[in-house]
């Protein structure tokens, strides 16, 4: 997209996406995010009530993109395969992504409210759980059941790609087989 047709909305979220990413969230302030965009604080008020509603929208976009690379996974897989392509596709997004990643995960956001059952994150994580659901629904063991099988593949997910983003995988060789990591997860949570 050409510069002159990006949005003053556009400019103020790309300047705070790139600045808490770098600088972290806690450190930089609104007059930080409008000297980036080049706008004065005002503009950004006008936008966003403060910074955690900014945080909110950019995390929103990377929770929408998470939840577009779960549902776009192949329909022809059956349904192990798609329990590992989902997985897969869970931790590709964090390697790929991993502004969107920390600032998804990691970054602390004071006084926000938690995710209602109906907002971006929320139907991230059911599309996520839905998929590991329906493969507990065919006969296969997911102990205790599919609603907690799906938490903790995510919690082991989210562990391996954190570890992955920060290079502390390093003492365990130099390139981690992440299939293999990921078949290891689901083998000791699903059967």
């Amino acid at each position: 997209m050409p510069e002159h047709t990006i949005t003053t909305k556009d400019r103020i979220l790309r300047a705070a996406k790139d600045l808490f990413a770098a600088e972290g969230y806690a450190t930089v302030s609104v007059r930080r995010i409008a000297s980036k965009a080049d706008l004065s604080p005002a503009a950004i008020y006008r936008h966003f009530k403060n910074k955690n509603a900014l945080l909110s929208v950019i995390r929103d976009e990377g929770f929408e993109q998470l939840r577009k690379n779960i549902t776009e996974a192949p329909k022809n897989l059956s349904a192990e395969e798609l329990v590992f392509q989902i997985c897969y596709d869970y931790v590709s997004f964090a390697i790929n992504n991993p502004d969107y990643y920390n600032l998804m995960f990691v970054v602390d956001m004071q006084d926000a409210e938690p995710p209602t059952e109906d907002s971006t994150p929320m139907r991230s994580y059911r599309t996520f759980e839905n998929v590991i659901e329906n493969y507990c629904t065919q006969g296969h063991i997911c102990s205790p059941d599919g609603k907690i099988a799906a938490l903790g593949i995510w919690s082991a997910l989210h562990g391996l790609a954190s570890l992955i983003l920060r290079n502390r995988t390093r003492p365990f060789g130099d390139d981690i087989d992440v299939d293999a990591q990921i078949k290891t997860i689901l083998k000791f949570i699903l059967r």
